[in-house]
């Protein structure tokens, strides 16, 4: 009887749980809250897996400058497991960068960071300057964000939680008379 019950017990631990696992952004450059000189700035996005280019659209890379201005069309370039995009900055201040990406499992992905230009050298920024050619701007904003619904992982551990109660009520030493 106490075999039957430890490996019930081990049914029990060695069950699966799913993963929730996406992929990540493990580097980037600039890092969040960098001061970055004039001049070509390379915005670079490393992820733990290889990024999925979808119908050659690449990488959302949306930057935005110190007066609230957007500054390119959105579009950045995939190569692999990175996402980047080169552009030509001149005006000091505060910027803003939002990404977007679709991660190897399917899934987009986004987030954003902040860095701070400085124009030490007076470089002055070619406006026809375009790294990467984008056939119509992203709006990252109105784009839709996949999320996790919270109720099924609920309704997982509350099932498993059950189960368990279940099983010690079954496997429980029945009192002898």
């Amino acid at each position: 009887m106490k075999l039957i019950r430890l490996l019930m017990a081990l049914l029990l631990v060695l069950i699966p749980l799913p993963a929730n696992a996406h992929d990540e952004l493990v580097n980037q450059s600039p890092a969040d809250g960098d001061t970055v000189q004039a001049g070509r700035v390379l915005i670079s996005l490393d992820f733990n897996n290889e990024l999925i280019n979808l119908d050659g659209t690449g990488a959302q890379i949306l930057v935005t400058g110190p007066e609230g201005n957007t500054l390119n069309p959105g579009c950045g370039a995939i190569n692999q497991k990175n996402a980047s995009l080169e552009l030509e900055l001149d005006a000091p201040g505060d910027y803003q960068v939002s990404w977007r990406v679709v991660s190897s499992d399917g899934h987009p992905i986004n987030g954003e960071f902040g860095f701070k230009l400085v124009n030490e050298t007076g470089f002055v920024a070619d406006p026809n300057f375009q790294s990467v050619p984008c056939a119509e701007p992203i709006l990252i904003s109105e784009a839709p964000v996949e999320t996790q619904d919270p109720f099924g992982y609920w309704l997982l551990w509350a099932s498993l939680a059950l189960v368990a109660v279940g099983v010690f009520f079954y496997l429980r030493p029945k009192g002898r008379r």
